[in-house]
């Protein structure tokens, strides 16, 4: 019976034993998991400096998390690429004939598409002042019923010789962007007709509506008092 006994108490402390070696084990398990899972979710982000800019770089987006950009290709990257030794495989694998160039050449690459960018911009804003003047000039026109051709025909090349000798050439290329052509000048007008009626008729709308609500209200204190 004691025999029994001791054996039995030995088996208890031997699965004792394992169950505490398995909950270190998982606890270890989880500790080692979690810490590896921090490590994933967190990553290093990289920041550009103008060395990069040996390797055909310059960068774009947030400059907590800027993202490199080749300046021969346009061929934008991931902030993990903000690397040198990846930003040059990029360079010589990709443009091979431009990987001998100095920084000086990128630097001049850049510059040049930036003032192409800068005017661009700038022919988009010329565009857009062109074609209010140009609505203007013609709103004047149809209120006093003038030709078309006026506007193509007198008042811009009028316009050219005024600003030219008031301001200057530069200021007469810019004037000489404003459409003032015959078709313009009629499709213009038929823009502003079309925009016109779409207005009366909305209001037309709104005065019914008021005028149908008022009248049946009126009917129903009629049916009231009678």
């Amino acid at each position: 019976m004691d025999r029994f006994v001791k054996k039995l108490k030995l088996t208890n402390d031997v699965n004792a034993n394992v169950n505490d070696n398995n909950l270190n084990l998982e606890i270890n398990i989880k500790q080692s998991t979690s810490i590896s899972d921090k490590s994933l979710n967190f990553k290093v982000k990289r920041k550009y400096t103008d060395d990069y800019l040996c390797f055909g770089f310059t960068w774009n987006g947030n400059t907590d998390c800027p993202l490199p950009i080749c300046i021969v290709c346009g061929e934008k990257l991931s902030n993990e690429a903000m690397v040198p030794n990846k930003l040059k495989r990029h360079l010589t694998t990709i443009h091979p004939s431009e990987s001998l160039k100095t920084r000086l050449y990128f630097e001049r690459l850049l510059n040049s598409y930036k003032r192409a960018a800068s005017g661009m911009v700038k022919r988009v804003i010329i565009s857009d002042k062109a074609l209010e003047a140009s609505f203007k000039v013609t709103e004047l026109m149809a209120k006093n019923m003038i030709s078309h051709v006026i506007g193509e025909k007198l008042i811009g090349p009028a316009c050219l010789v005024v600003v030219e000798s008031m301001l200057s050439k530069e200021s007469k290329d810019v004037i000489s962007k404003v459409p003032l052509s015959n078709n313009i000048i009629s499709r213009l007008i038929n823009e502003m007709a079309d925009d016109i009626n779409d207005i009366v008729l909305e209001k037309l709308k709104i005065k019914n509506y008021f005028h149908y609500k008022y009248t049946r209200v009126l009917i129903e204190l009629l049916k009231l008092n009678y």
